[in-house]
């Protein structure tokens, strides 16, 4: 069992990674005693795991309740938390409830939004199921649901009292989420740290296989990467907008494409070539530096560019949108890649820049 602690104004938490979670007594245990748990979980999970879920809970607390959705991004909407308020009101859920969401990121998007907002907060326990939540979506604190006008624009930035990972939830999950979740992974090394994008260079493959040790490895590299940025910048306003990196661009093409058309690792995977291009620009960052992050890109069986019929006015429209940009009229703010490893962020760009890249980015490829 590995852990990482989160600093947080709000408070303090800890993320637990360990197989077999859910006959961890010691983890769960100090978390819930004398509460009472609603557990929100999808169809594809349940399925799978709330008999052995719901038997380990009912021997811990009091009172238990599950919520059940269909999967899918569709479902991070109004109605769904309008729906999962009234049934949490139908059974008298006070603020003495606790939430564990057990899911991919729209469970754990969709859960914490609820949690922050129902009855002025109550607290939540995210138990991430995908690679991609595992890695990134259910650490930091960020909820939300989607509109048209954009991805996660309406949310609250609101952190669980724990994070714990279990990694043999990936035994089950269809491979094309692994492909999707290591997008995310990818942008650490692009973004964060050489060493790191090095090793995954190297162990790629045993990742998709998930061989134990390394996926667990993995697991906890990106999870240590994205706790020390989140630790100085909780809110998003300086530095860990470098985590943000390929994300205007794919926001942009999952909404132009309709929400689940394009997997989210797809989509910031194509983005983060756009962004690369931009890079360009602004770097020193050579054509020898983009083949190999393609290349990576690729082995991961990801897109490296966006759909072919999503023209750079598309873009420029929707990226207008997108949370980092304060200020239109002075350019758009990016992330900018120096070399791998290292990035920042770059404001004022000029829309003849982002148009270019994304040219760029589709004639190349």
């Amino acid at each position: 069992m590995k852990k990482i602690s989160i600093l947080s104004q709000r408070n303090n938490y800890s993320i637990v990674i360990s197989k077999n979670l859910f006959k961890k007594k010691s983890f769960f245990y100090p978390l819930i005693y004398t509460r009472n748990i609603v557990v929100i979980t999808d169809t594809n999970i349940a399925r799978l795991y709330l008999k052995k879920i719901k038997s380990f809970f009912l021997k811990l607390c009091f009172k238990y309740q599950h919520i059940i959705l269909s999967s899918g991004e569709h479902k991070k909407s109004f109605n769904t938390v309008k729906k999962i308020i009234s049934i949490l009101l139908k059974h008298q859920c006070n603020r003495n409830t606790i939430l564990i969401a057990i899911g991919g990121g729209v469970i754990g998007d969709l859960s914490g939004f609820v949690a922050s907002i129902y009855q002025r907060g109550i607290p939540i326990i995210q138990i991430p199921t995908t690679l991609l939540s595992q890695v990134d979506s259910s650490i930091g604190g960020k909820t939300g649901i989607n509109h048209l006008f954009g991805k996660n624009m309406i949310g609250s930035f609101y952190h669980p009292i724990a994070v714990g990972i279990d990694p043999t939830f990936l035994y089950t999950l269809p491979k094309k989420e692994i492909f999707s979740g290591l997008s995310e992974v990818i942008k650490y090394g692009i973004t964060l740290n050489l060493k790191f994008f090095y090793w995954l260079e190297k162990n790629i493959k045993k990742i998709i296989n998930l061989e134990t040790k390394t996926l667990q490895n993995c697991i906890y590299k990106c999870c240590k990467l994205k706790s020390e940025i989140i630790s100085k910048d909780i809110y998003d306003l300086k530095t860990r907008m470098i985590l943000n990196f390929g994300h205007t661009y794919g926001h942009a093409i999952e909404n132009f494409v309709g929400y689940g058309n394009w997997s989210h690792g797809q989509a910031i995977s194509a983005g983060m070539m756009i962004s690369i291009y931009l890079s360009k620009y602004f770097s020193n960052i050579d054509n020898f530096t983009i083949k190999r992050i393609q290349n990576i890109l690729i082995k991961a069986k990801l897109p490296i560019h966006g759909p072919k019929n999503m023209s750079p006015e598309d873009y420029i429209n929707l990226i207008k949108y997108d949370k980092k940009q304060n200020d239109i009229d002075s350019g758009f703010t990016e992330i900018i890649i120096r070399s791998i490893g290292k990035s920042t962020i770059k404001k004022n760009i000029e829309t003849s820049f982002i148009r270019s890249a994304i040219q760029q980015c589709h004639i190349q490829n």
